[in-house]
């Protein structure tokens, strides 16, 4: 094995710090020591260490330890007695030839995990009745366990709040320089092709192109380039005189996927620099946090400057207690396996917003796991934290702290000078006519972004299109004969012009924004609702005043018809 010495190194002292000094342990009374977990992916190489280990400790003269591997994976849908009863057998067996080493490899898969909304009784009883008969046989015999898992927190908890496990080994992946001696441990083993390439071979590059890569990838990276070895090199020459190239390597990765990215969407921009116009100091400050301590990172190791942690810029949040923080912690490790590697958050103040406002707690839990993982106790080495928000104000502010998200950049409207450079970027993919003069044009454009610079261009450009393609079809139908100068010129014109070179382009014509438009529909919105005010308000006056009109017009002449009533009836006493 190759790149592993210290992983051996601190298994090996485990080993016999409990079976070589088990006898002193129990004459001077100290409490009995648990187990080994050794965590890592599929693939980090778990198996063939512990072997190794098995190995060096049953031909070590001082311990000869027996050892024993139980495969939990044939036993996840075995009934809970079958189970146990293997169990005994196996410590049984150990006990009988004791000192010994029991090894239960995959023990996550019998006993995994808690999960929301699933029954986890048969998890809970498997876990105390192992804990217990481990318990029992530990006392008596010389037995110690090992037990390998994806993962710590994938097992089962009373398996890891007990005094079950004392010591948990981590198989993270392989460095450069493992990776290094991990490609020659296996080219020096193999067939007697790989063996004769290894001279030829540049172990450094291809250990520089692997990174985030396992010892199981790195083993069927050598068998592919193996195969594209003799695919090329087939009736062409002897088959003891194939070697492997590097050519070959190059052709063996393409396409290959590592057990560690599988699943992982990594990104790689063909975006330049200098495809972005302005924003000078935001690339600057990107350039340095982000390129800098990758490109040159032997000069950043020997240095004492303290690098940024990331820079500030739903998919994560489960409605299941615990998934939305294990979504974080994954999210974290396949950044590191495929370092450097930069993990961008977009729309970051929805996953990520002041805690305490939540009524679920999702983004509580959410919040705290990042605190974690940014405050370096999961260690951020190569990984670079970059997001993206709207609403700084409302990230929580333990995010934005000296250590975590500690830069701010602000992505401003640009200026002048910002928008000649945005328009001159974005011009190197069109043809300007020579008429188009990019200051002017900048001038005209106040108020503009970026993205509206670039609308406008490209509606330049489809104006254009359309233009010369009415031109195309309006010669043919006066004349179907088109020469070849005609067909040069439809082509060549499928560009920035939408006008003759020697007219000058109206800039006044350059159509409104997004957001001026918006702006225009919502004050003709306000004019419109004003004026029907005023509208209702006349008409509701005109019906009041009527209707007061006519209430007043009846009341009097309900109140003379009563006086001339009354008057006459009085008058006509009088009279008689």
């Amino acid at each position: 094995l190759g790149g592993v010495e210290d992983y051996i190194t601190k298994i090996n002292t485990f080993i016999n710090c409990n079976l070589r000094y088990e006898r002193l342990r129990k004459q001077i009374h100290t409490p009995v020591q648990g187990g080994l977990l050794v965590c890592g992916n599929h693939g980090s190489g778990k198996t063939a260490l512990l072997e190794n280990i098995c190995w060096t400790s049953a031909r070590d003269e001082k311990i000869k330890a027996f050892s024993y591997t139980f495969d939990c994976d044939a036993y996840t849908e075995a009934r809970i007695l079958n189970i146990v009863d293997a169990w005994k057998q196996v410590f049984n067996q150990a006990a009988w030839y004791s000192p010994s080493i029991v090894i239960f490899e995959n023990i996550d898969s019998i006993m995994p995990a808690e999960q929301e909304n699933a029954d986890m009784t048969r998890s809970q009883q498997l876990s105390e009745l192992f804990i217990d008969i481990y318990t029992s046989y530990k006392k008596c015999h010389n037995i110690l366990l090992i037990a390998t898992s994806q993962q710590k927190t994938s097992l089962f908890s009373s398996l890891t709040n007990t005094n079950l496990f004392s010591e948990v080994v981590n198989l993270t992946p392989p460095s450069k320089n493992q990776r290094q001696m991990i490609i020659k441990s296996i080219i020096s083993e193999g067939n007697a092709i790989v063996k004769n390439s290894l001279p030829n071979l540049d172990v450094t590059t291809i250990a520089m192109n692997t990174e985030g890569y396992y010892p199981a990838d790195l083993k069927v990276l050598i068998e592919r380039a193996t195969q594209e070895a003799i695919i090329g090199s087939i009736n062409k020459i002897p088959t003891n005189k194939i070697k492997i190239t590097q050519d070959d390597f190059y052709k063996a990765q393409k396409d290959f996927v590592p057990v560690s990215l599988k699943g992982v969407k990594l990104q790689k921009s063909e975006t330049e620099w200098k495809d972005i116009g302005g924003l000078k100091e935001t690339k600057r400050t990107l350039l340095e946090t982000l390129e800098w301590p990758t490109k040159y990172s032997a000069i950043f190791a020997n240095s004492s400057l303290r690098l940024r942690s990331g820079v500030k810029g739903p998919e994560l949040l489960n409605k299941y207690i615990g998934a939305s923080e294990k979504s974080v912690r994954d999210l974290f490790e396949r950044a590191q396996a495929a370092k450097p590697c930069v993990l961008f958050f977009d729309e970051f103040d929805a996953i990520a917003p002041r805690r305490g406002h939540d009524n679920t707690g999702v983004t509580d839990r959410v919040v705290n796991q990042m605190l974690t993982q940014m405050d370096g106790a999961e260690g951020l080495d190569g990984v670079y934290v970059l997001a993206a928000t709207s609403r700084p104000d409302l990230i929580d502010p333990a995010l934005l702290r000296p250590g975590r998200l500690d830069k701010s950049l602000l992505c401003n409207m640009p200026d002048l000078e910002e928008r000649i450079d945005i328009l001159n970027a974005l011009s190197r993919k069109l043809e300007l006519g020579s008429s188009v003069d990019v200051r002017e044009l900048a001038k005209k454009c106040e108020g503009y972004s970026g993205a509206d610079l670039q609308a406008l261009l490209y509606n330049a450009h489809l104006e254009s299109i359309h233009e010369q393609l009415n031109k195309v079809l309006q010669s043919s139908n006066s004349s179907n004969n088109i020469t070849q100068e005609d067909k040069e010129k439809s082509v060549s014109f499928f560009i920035l012009k939408s006008k003759s070179e020697n007219e000058d382009k109206d800039y006044n014509e350059i159509p409104l924004t997004l957001s001026q438009k918006s702006a225009i529909k919502s004050k003709v919105f306000i004019i419109f609702c004003f004026l029907l005010f005023i509208y209702l308000f006349i008409h509701l006056f005109i019906y009041l005043f009527i209707y007061l009109f006519i209430y007043l017009f009846i009341y009097l002449f309900i109140y003379l018809f009563i006086y001339l009533f009354i008057y006459d009836c009085y008058y006509f006493d009088i009279i008689i």
